[in-house]
């Protein structure tokens, strides 16, 4: 998806907007996955979890708000400064810790921890976003289904070994 800066007129607010790269029509795959990140994000009510305000679709578009933060991202902030100062990092660590921990606990495991999905708010804590290729564990079949018809999803240089070499047919809080 890309995600623009946006004004939601009925709330009278700054949303972050972000929308499906393609036509929910043409691609249906790309929209399932799309509509399945919303909704377990949307389930995690953490304040280390980027919420969710809305989704929907029309005239061919796909999209859900989110909370706008100012702060970047730890991507942006390591391309900007460097190395973080280990307070910083361990500040950091425990943000992002404490909302893994909380999306475990609700059976949803992220699978693309890395520096461009930690987000940070205007008072400096991390929030983990893009739930994009998450999977659900447990009994909830609607939103279990995997990501990928391959077994190996993420970003090469972030994920588990065994997951990179697509040996894990069961994915979980490990």
């Amino acid at each position: 998806g890309i995600v623009f800066r946006a004004r939601e007129v009925t709330l009278e607010r700054e949303v972050a907007l972000k929308v499906l790269a393609f036509d929910p029509d043409l691609n249906p795959e790309a929209f399932v996955r799309f509509e399945r990140e919303a909704r377990l994000a949307a389930r995690l009510d953490h304040p280390n979890i980027m919420p969710i305000f809305a989704v929907g679709q029309g005239e061919g578009i796909a999209y859900y708000t989110m909370r706008f933060v100012r702060g970047g991202s730890v991507e942006g902030l390591l391309a900007e400064q460097g190395a973080l100062s280990l307070d910083h990092a361990v500040r950091l660590l425990r943000d992002v810790a404490s909302a893994l921990d909380f999306a475990h606990d609700q059976g949803v495991v992220h699978r693309d921890i890395k520096p461009a999905n930690i987000l940070l708010s205007d008072s400096g804590h991390a929030l983990v976003a893009d739930f994009g290729i998450a999977r659900a564990f447990g009994g909830d079949s609607a939103t279990s289904s995997s990501a990928s018809h391959t077994g190996v999803v993420g970003s090469p240089a972030y994920m588990a070994p065994e997951q990179a070499a697509g040996k894990s047919k069961e994915i979980d809080a490990r």
